[in-house]
C-alpha cells in the first residue's frame, strides 16, 4: 500500500470505497465547545498491507491550535515517504462511542479534493496505548441518503456507451456522497444504527513507548 493510501485510509479512507469518502457539511457537534482529546498526542505505530513501517505523529499546531498530523513510511529499500497534514479534528462522543470530526485543511501531496468536507471516524483508545480507527461504510451512507434516513446527494454513475450509443456498462463516479443534514439528525442515526455495522473497517496503531522523553 503506497503511503497516500495508507494515510488517507487513515483519515479519508478512500481505498476503502470505490469512489471517494462519504462526507458532511455539517460535523456532529460544534468545533467552538469540543474538548481537545490529547490522548491522541504522541507517536502511533502502525504496518500497512505490505507490511511497511509507518509512524503517525500527533499534535496541535501551534498558529491556532489545529490538530497537525505527519506520516512517515520506512520502506523495505530503506527509503522514507512523508506526508503533511494540517486539520481540524476533534471529537463527539455518542453513547459512550467516540467519533473524530475531520476536516483537511492543507495535505502536502494535494491528493485531497477542496470539495471535502467534514468526514467521520469512529476511534478507540485502550488502556494499553492501542488506538483503533474504523472507516465508515460507504454503501450504508449511500443507501441511507437514498432512502431518505439521511438528506444528502448522490453522484451519478457515468455511463459507458458503444460506438451505436447502447450502454454497455456503468463506472462509479469520482464525485463523493455528501450528507447535507444537520448535526442533530446525523447524531440521530448514528444511535439508532448498529454502529459496529457502520464503521467495519478498522486501521490499528500502537503508541510508541515515550519513556525516554521523561
Amino acid at each position: 500500500m503506497k503511503l497516500t493510501s495508507l494515510i488517507l485510509s487513515f483519515l479519508i479512507f478512500l481505498t476503502f470505497w470505490s469512489c471517494c469518502a462519504p462526507n458532511s457539511i455539517n460535523p456532529l457537534s460544534d468545533y467552538e465547545t469540543a474538548d481537545y482529546d490529547k490522548r491522541l498526542e504522541g507517536t502511533w505505530y502502525g504496518k500497512s498491507e505490505t507490511s511497511t513501517d509507518v509512524f503517525l505523529h500527533i499534535g496541535k499546531r501551534k498558529d491556532d491550535g489545529t490538530t497537525q498530523v505527519i506520516s512517515v513510511e520506512h520502506k523495505e529499500n530503506g527509503s522514507l515517504e512523508l506526508v503533511k497534514i494540517e486539520l481540524i479534528m476533534f471529537p463527539t462522543i455518542i453513547k459512550d462511542e467516540y467519533f473524530m470530526n475531520i476536516k483537511v485543511v492543507e495535505i502536502s501531496d494535494k491528493s485531497i479534493s477542496a470539495e471535502v468536507d467534514y468526514l467521520f471516524v469512529k476511534y478507540k483508545i485502550t488502556p494499553k496505548n492501542s488506538l483503533t480507527f474504523s472507516f465508515i461504510d460507504y454503501d450504508k451512507i449511500k443507501e441511507s441518503v437514498r432512502n431518505g434516513t439521511l438528506k444528502g446527494s448522490i453522484p451519478k454513475e457515468r455511463k459507458i456507451a458503444d460506438h451505436n450509443g447502447n450502454i454497455t456498462k456503468y463506472l462509479p463516479s469520482t464525485d463523493c456522497v455528501k450528507i447535507t443534514d444537520t448535526s442533530q439528525n446525523i447524531v440521530k442515526y448514528f444511535e439508532s444504527t448498529d454502529i459496529e455495522s457502520l464503521f467495519p473497517n478498522p486501521f490499528k496503531f500502537k503508541k510508541v513507548n515515550q519513556s525516554f522523553m521523561e
